[in-house]
């Protein structure tokens, strides 16, 4: 357990943002490979607008837990965010996100699209 990230996440969800930057901040000072205080300052970043930073964050995140939809997911907002959607496409269909029955974009699609009419 991290406590300081544990406060971090708190602040975060409570909407203190500034609590939360140092939070995370001060959880990668201690352990720089933190993939939750790594996502979640990265989506922090990217809700104050600091999309560069966000993707940075967000992609060290995603690289250390590649299989992780909802890094995927956010790298893939952030990089949308600074106008690089090839970029979020090829990441996110790319990387191993699927489940071991959806493993590729078309099963994926299929399937989605077949629920929407069920």
């Amino acid at each position: 357990m991290h406590p300081v990230f544990d406060r971090a996440y708190s602040a975060h969800r409570d909407g203190r943002l500034d609590d939360a930057e140092r939070g995370y901040r001060a959880t990668l000072d201690l352990d720089p490979a933190h993939v939750d205080a790594l996502h979640l300052l990265g989506v922090l970043c990217h809700q104050q607008g600091q999309h560069e930073e966000a993707a940075s964050l967000v992609r060290r995140a995603a690289d250390l837990r590649p299989q992780d939809a909802a890094l995927q997911l956010n790298l893939g907002n952030a990089l949308k965010a600074l106008g690089r959607l090839d970029q979020a496409i090829e990441r996110a269909w790319t990387e191993e996100i699927y489940t071991d029955e959806i493993n590729t974009p078309a099963e994926y699609s299929h399937r989605a699209s077949r629920k929407r009419r069920s």
